[in-house]
């Protein structure tokens, strides 16, 4: 009859095989081959039982530097991740966010010292180098003038505030809003704009817009080169909770500048209709808004019929920038648009105002008696055109 028996085998630690059944143990030899088998199994198991141990690790560092890299997103990339400002203009006022909102604005374009803004970067002194006092986004350009080079060395490795945030930290002290007048498309602007959101301020872009840059309105390809760049800087900076308007040009009827429009005024507002539907295409999508647009007017004769006949553009706030003294004089009564009104410019000269000398004046002589009642005019004026704004 056949019985049955439980049959083991035993890897011992020489190599040989032990067989244990219902009978008296026998051991048997293993050839090379087998040998050689069974070290590899062995050595798999110890690799296995290794990696068991070893992958919780590793999947735990992994977690912990997806983290990092997360929260660094969310730091650097904060932009992106803030909601944008719904501004609009409703009733003839201008609302943030469902509030009304009272523009008390500065022209803000700093150069620091030792540049005069006609080298590069031609006054776009707003770029991320400019704004970060991280080591890494240090400029030397933006700490170290040949007459300040030990200055600039200090500051170089110094963990002081930036080059624009002291300024924005006190200007938020009175003002809620400034207006920038020109950066260049190529450069990244976001760390300015996280600055000026830190300390409350909204910001009024520019879109760079004269007749040096786009000489000829009527031409096609121009027509195309300013929307495509017109849309670049919406795309770039619209969702950035710190913007405020995009500002479209600065004086285009200004007869006393080479570079504006005065002639061409009607081609230059059929571009700002054009304008206005690349903003509205670009900004009306889910999650943002469009933008208000303002064109600053100068205060040159026949404002108020240019701003009659080109009421129905499609912009949404008339600009003018207005220099007649300690006194806008009949400007708001004589306004004739139901659009809002931003004074994006305004001021008295505190030498040609207070000095009733031609000569004088001709040859840009002030001595210490005229700036001394020249600037003592200009802080009796200005705050008495403040409340003039005011009470408007």
């Amino acid at each position: 009859p056949v019985v049955a028996r439980r049959v083991s085998l035993i890897l011992t630690d020489d190599g040989t095989l032990s067989l244990e059944t219902g009978f008296p143990a026998q051991s048997i030899k293993t050839n090379p081959l087998e040998k050689s088998s069974m070290k590899w199994i062995k050595w798999h198991s110890a690799v296995g039982r290794s990696l068991v141990q070893v992958l919780p690790r590793a999947l735990a560092l992994t977690c912990v530097f997806a983290l990092f890299w997360f929260v660094s997103m969310l730091h650097w990339g904060q932009q992106a991740s803030e909601v944008p400002s719904h501004v609009e203009v409703r009733n003839g006022s201008l609302y943030v966010n469902g509030a009304r909102y009272f523009v008390r604005g500065v022209n803000y374009n700093p150069i620091p010292k030792g540049q005069d803004g006609k080298e590069y970067p031609y006054g776009d002194y707003f770029g991320d180098q400019y704004a970060s006092a991280d080591l890494g986004w240090r400029s030397w350009m933006t700490l170290y003038t040949r007459d300040t080079l030990w200055e600039g060395l200090a500051n170089k490795f110094s963990g002081s505030m930036s080059y624009h945030e002291a300024h924005l930290q006190e200007l938020s002290k009175t003002f809620n809003t400034i207006r920038v007048y020109h950066w260049m498309r190529s450069t990244p602007h976001s760390k300015f704009l996280d600055l000026c959101q830190k300390y409350g301020l909204k910001v009024i872009v520019t879109f760079a817009m004269d007749s040096a840059l786009y000489p000829d309105l009527l031409d096609r390809h121009t027509l195309a080169e300013v929307l495509d760049n017109f849309r670049h800087m919406l795309r770039v900076n619209k969702g950035h909770p710190a913007i405020l308007m995009w500002a479209i040009s600065n004086e285009p009827n200004s007869p006393d500048t080479p570079t504006s429009f005065s002639d061409s005024l009607g081609a230059f507002f059929q571009f700002v209709d054009r304008l206005a539907e690349v903003r509205d295409d670009e900004e009306d999508c889910y999650g943002y808004h469009p933008h208000p647009m303002v064109v600053p007017m100068a205060d040159t004769d026949g404002l108020m019929d240019q701003v009659k006949e080109y009421d129905n553009a499609k912009h949404d706030v008339w600009g003018l920038q207005v220099y007649r003294g300690d006194s806008f004089g009949d400007l708001f009564r004589t306004y004739v648009s139901r659009k809002p009104l931003l004074i994006t410019e305004y001021g008295v000269d505190a030498y040609r105002d207070v000095i009733s000398d031609t000569a004088t004046l001709s040859g840009l002589h002030v001595d210490a008696q005229n700036e001394a009642a020249g600037v003592a005019y200009q802080g009796r004026a200005l705050p008495k055109l403040a409340r003039e704004i005011e009470a408007e």
